[in-house]
């Protein structure tokens, strides 16, 4: 089948050659969001932090973003390992992924992250529950809670283009889980992102246009936030 294909593309004309070309390049870009997730070294993607950061002014946005369903941001879960040594480090990768045919501008600090859940912290999170179903969680004088911010500094956020993935990874050190209340046994963990401003514009001086955009056009979650899936991880002897 190739060699009919390369014997066809090397006796046809120029004019058919380019045709052919740009059909391959159309077909390509049209599966690649399909086919990425599923080749290895592209299921995670690209770091979110190395993505582009936006002007977040009043004039450079999508409209296909403002009009985008709420609900097409999803968050996978991914332990580097299943069991933890009482000395390590978790190590859990976030990814976002946008379903959506909008970019999506993210506010991400992964420094900010909380290894705890209460619902009203903003950026990203982590609920925590033992075998028996209790929750666990470090305390505000061990990991502060982000800043409520009305207004986003343009270096903290990034732009997940449509149908891309891209990871934040967290590592939560053992000071901060056994200050959560972690020892030795099994843990459920979810990760949780939530905002819910889309940034305020700076004050319009004189002789500068009205900016298109009443906002920084951040993405907005719901108030309960962005839920990932359940995994499961063991501290200590594997189980």
């Amino acid at each position: 089948m190739f060699g009919r294909a390369r014997s066809f593309y090397s006796e046809s004309d120029g004019v058919t050659r380019v045709i052919a070309f740009a059909a391959f390049v159309i077909l390509l870009i049209i599966a690649l969001p399909g086919l990425a997730p599923r080749v290895p070294g592209f299921t995670n993607g690209s770091t979110c932090t190395s993505l582009i950061s936006p002007s977040g002014n009043g004039s450079n946005q999508s409209l296909l973003a403002a009009a985008a369903d709420p609900n097409s941001l999803r968050l996978e879960l991914v332990p580097e390992k299943d069991t933890f040594g009482l000395n390590e480090s978790i190590m859990l990768n976030v990814r976002f992924v946008n379903d959506s045919a909008a970019p999506m501008t993210l506010a991400i600090v992964p420094e900010e992250a909380v290894f705890r859940y209460t619902g009203r912290e903003q950026g990203l999170s982590f609920y925590i529950a033992d075998a028996a179903g209790n929750t666990r969680g470090e305390p505000a004088n061990i990991k502060q809670a982000a800043p409520i911010r009305q207004q986003f500094p343009s270096n903290i956020l990034h732009v997940l283009s449509p149908r891309q993935r891209c990871v934040v990874p967290v590592s939560i050190t053992p000071y901060r889980w056994q200050a959560a209340g972690l020892t030795t046994g099994q843990y459920q963990i979810i990760a949780v992102y939530i905002n819910t401003s889309r940034g305020a514009l700076s004050a319009v001086g004189l002789r500068t246009p009205t900016p298109v955009f009443r906002d920084q056009g951040v993405w907005v979650t719901a108030a309960e936030g962005v839920r990932s899936n359940t995994v499961m991880i063991n501290m200590g002897a594997a189980r």
